[in-house]
């Protein structure tokens, strides 16, 4: 399984990334989605019981701080997955998403 980031503020240098939370989305994911884009994720998988008003939340905030969309984030929710599932295949991708996954647990 991917590497679980030790604090919720810095996910550890990796291409892609995984939310898992239970979570409903809030003010919490603000910080986060700023320092993710910032990090450059090119992936963020949500996995949990609000994983895709999270996913929302996410692509709301990332087109608000760039209306040009000159940078693109893949951003998917996976309702029905394991985070083990999850992991698995964000660890198999290959091409432009090879690499590492970041584990962030909120």
């Amino acid at each position: 399984m991917a590497e679980i980031a030790d604090t919720q503020d810095e996910a550890p240098r990796a291409l892609k990334l995984i939310l898992h939370t239970d979570r409903a989305p809030g003010d919490w994911l603000q910080d986060p989605v700023s320092n993710w884009q910032r990090d450059g994720i090119a992936w963020i998988a949500v996995v949990g019981k609000h994983c895709a008003a999270c996913e929302e939340m996410i692509r709301t905030k990332i087109r608000a701080s760039n209306p040009d969309r000159n940078r693109f984030i893949m951003i998917t929710s996976h309702p029905d997955e394991t985070l083990e599932a999850v992991s698995d295949f964000m660890l198999s991708l290959v091409d432009d998403y090879e690499g590492d996954v970041a584990i962030m647990e909120f």
